[in-house]
This record gives C-alpha cells, sequence and structure tokens, in this order.
C-alpha cells in the first residue's frame, strides 16, 4: 500500500481564475497528461470545489467497520489509533471477528502488505501525509477482494468498500478524475488568502476524486474527521 502519486498536469502561466460557464477544452489548465483536452462540465468543476472546501465527515452508502462486533471495532480503531501518527507507514490486517492476521512496517511512503490475507478482510495503515487512499490501494483492495480499506491520519480516517466494479473501471475512472481535480484545486487554490501547504492540496483534491467515484458507484467511501486541517 502506497501514498498517492501526487500527479501535476503541466502548469500554465495563466493565474486568472476560471469561469466554469465558459471554459474552452483547449485551455492548458483543462489538459491533461500528454496534453490532451480534458472534457469538464460546470456541474463537476463546482461539486470537486465543494468537496476541496469541505473539512468534515463525507461520503456515505455505507457504515465503516459494519458487521463487527463491538469488540472486534474497537481492536481496529485502538491499532489505528497506535499508528495514526507514525511517521512511517504501518499495515495491519484483521478478520472481521478482530483477529489481527498481519502487521508490517514500512517508510514513510509505502509498506508492503502480504495480499493472500486480504480477502474478506478489514486492511488499515496511516498515512503520514494525511491522504485519502491511493489508487494502489484501491486496486489492490479490489484485485484481492478485501472487505474494506482503511487508511488513518493524523487529520482523517478513510475507508473504502467495494460495489463490484472491476479494477479496470476504478482505474479508468481515477484516471479521468486525477487531471479534473487538479484543475479544481488549482482553482480553490487562487481562492486562499492564506498559504496552502502542497499536502494539504493533494489530499483535498484527491478527496474529491474518491467522492466522485463514489457517487458513480464505482467504490463505497466515507471520511470522518479527526480535527480540522
Amino acid at each position: 500500500m502506497e501514498n498517492q502519486d501526487t500527479h501535476n498536469p503541466a502548469k500554465t502561466t495563466n493565474t486568472a481564475p476560471i469561469d466554469a460557464g465558459v471554459i474552452h477544452f483547449n485551455q492548458p489548465e483543462l489538459t491533461g497528461p500528454g496534453g490532451y483536452p480534458t472534457d469538464i462540465s460546470e456541474r463537476l468543476l463546482r461539486t470537486f470545489l465543494t468537496d476541496i472546501e469541505d473539512i468534515g465527515n463525507s461520503g456515505g452508502g455505507f457504515i465503516p467497520l459494519e458487521g463487527m462486533s463491538d469488540e472486534g471495532r474497537n481492536t481496529v480503531l485502538t491499532a489505528e489509533n497506535e499508528i495514526r501518527f507514525a511517521a512511517r507507514e504501518h499495515a495491519r490486517i484483521f478478520t472481521p471477528f478482530g483477529l489481527e492476521v498481519f502487521r508490517k512496517s514500512g517508510t514513510p511512503e509505502h509498506v508492503p502488505v502480504d495480499a493472500r490475507k486480504l480477502q474478506g478482510n478489514i486492511a488499515t495503515h496511516n498515512h503520514p501525509l494525511s491522504t485519502p487512499p491511493s489508487l494502489r490501494d484501491l486496486v489492490t483492495g479490489v484485485l484481492h477482494h478485501a472487505l474494506e480499506i482503511r487508511v488513518c491520519s493524523p487529520e482523517f480516517t478513510y475507508s473504502v468498500r467495494f460495489t463490484g466494479a472491476v479494477a479496470g473501471d476504478i482505474v479508468n475512472g481515477w484516471r479521468l478524475l486525477d487531471p479534473l481535480s487538479y484543475v479544481a484545486g488549482q482553482e480553490w487554490l487562487r481562492s486562499q488568502k492564506e498559504p496552502v501547504t502542497p499536502e494539504i492540496l493533494a489530499s483535498r483534491r484527491l478527496h474529491a476524486a474518491l467522492m466522485e467515484l463514489a457517487r458513480r458507484e464505482l467504490i463505497l467511501y466515507h471520511r470522518e474527521a479527526n480535527v480540522p486541517l
């Protein structure tokens, strides 16, 4: 499991705010990887901006750790509280009954897991930079039939379950939404009066992309705020 790569399409020298009502698809800010135009609608841009601005609980469609006993749920939450402030990534895998079947420590950006332990189980790990689950996290969970993928951090706890969508559909959705979230992120950044760190911007725009994946029913997604950013 690995932190999300902060993909940044080529920046433009145009710093004027985007007027979503008159967007032209050949604007440099709307080009994705390779310079190809990216289609974006006013609705999607505004939805992304709303999600980026939000720092509270978000998502829906499922209850994180649903189906676990109180004891099992408390076991997972206790483990997350032990690792959420760590400077390196740490992974734990639990059965739905709360039995720990795997643990591993990694680097600040990556922790390997035994994929054979994922099927039907809950995998959690920390992201030191407070970023949401990465595409690698999602694909690993889908391919190995995890019940739930979780990421804990000082600010948030993120939870993902799967809808039956295949990995390819999730990857294609991510590839579409990643550059769109970048556009919305730059629009939001220009509206801020105080400096914003790259980590906060990356976290917020990736959250917006995950929210849109959930709206498209490719995943079930929930974010719970521990403390405000």
